[in-house]
């Protein structure tokens, strides 16, 4: 892997493997990342930096890895936005862990991983907001989604807080389920097959991520990816 430095007041957009990060003061990073083995990312942010990440998990076949994303706030103002989608079938078995330091007052977090898993398919998933003692005005939001297809997948998840300081607005939580019967309902209602339907709901499932995406050929080449796996797995 390679390192990355964002400059001051420059704003970039970035796909592939890297270990190391810094987002100089006032610098912007929009960062994508396929991980093809295990990964460890670390990305510092300094005063008045941004970073936008999106991981994208959707092996096509039985894979065994570990990845983890460290996000160090390290400026006054410095912000992230730290997000994944992970597509997980047959014998997957996969450890996600995302985790957020605050180290300096001012700053802002929001981290938000969706999934789908089917078949014997297993996420262990941990979520971390670390907040630094004698810190002010601190902004930190947590949310992992789940849908599960199977009686057999699983999925073990852990958001956690640490909060050392009282100026503090954080949330965090979990959500698991599976498809919503009535949506299914009403597509059918409406003429589509249930193939369709459920191609539909699940797809319209990680839009909310992938929309955000700020290049249209990384936008185009991670929804190609996740059609793909939708069709190979549903």
């Amino acid at each position: 892997m390679n390192n990355l430095v964002i400059k001051e007041d420059e704003e970039k957009i970035c796909f592939g493997d890297y270990s190391d990060i810094t987002i100089k003061k006032g610098g912007k990073l929009h960062y994508y990342h396929i991980p093809t083995n295990d990964a460890e990312v670390n990305i510092y942010v300094e005063e008045g930096g941004f970073c936008e990440s999106l991981l994208l998990f959707c092996p096509e076949k039985d894979e065994c890895k570990r990845v983890k994303i460290t996000v160090n706030l390290d400026g006054t103002g410095a912000e992230t936005i730290s997000n994944a989608i992970y597509l997980l079938g047959k014998k997957a078995d996969y450890a996600l862990n995302m985790t957020v330091n605050h180290l300096a007052g001012n700053t802002a977090s929001n981290q938000y991983a969706k999934g789908i898993l089917t078949d014997s398919a297993f996420l262990d998933f941990v979520g971390l907001v670390n907040i630094n003692p004698n810190l002010k005005d601190i902004s930190g939001n947590q949310l992992n989604e789940a849908m599960i297809l199977s009686e057999q997948a699983r999925i073990k998840c852990i958001p956690e807080l640490s909060i050392l300081s009282e100026d503090v607005k954080c949330t965090h939580g979990a959500s698991l389920g599976n498809l919503d019967e009535q949506q299914l309902f009403y597509l059918q209602s409406r003429g589509l097959p249930y193939d369709t339907a459920r191609y539909l709901i699940l797809s319209s499932f990680t839009n909310a991520l992938t929309d955000k995406i700020a290049d249209s050929e990384i936008k185009n080449d991670f929804c190609e990816r996740i059609s793909k796996w939708l069709k190979q797995n549903l």
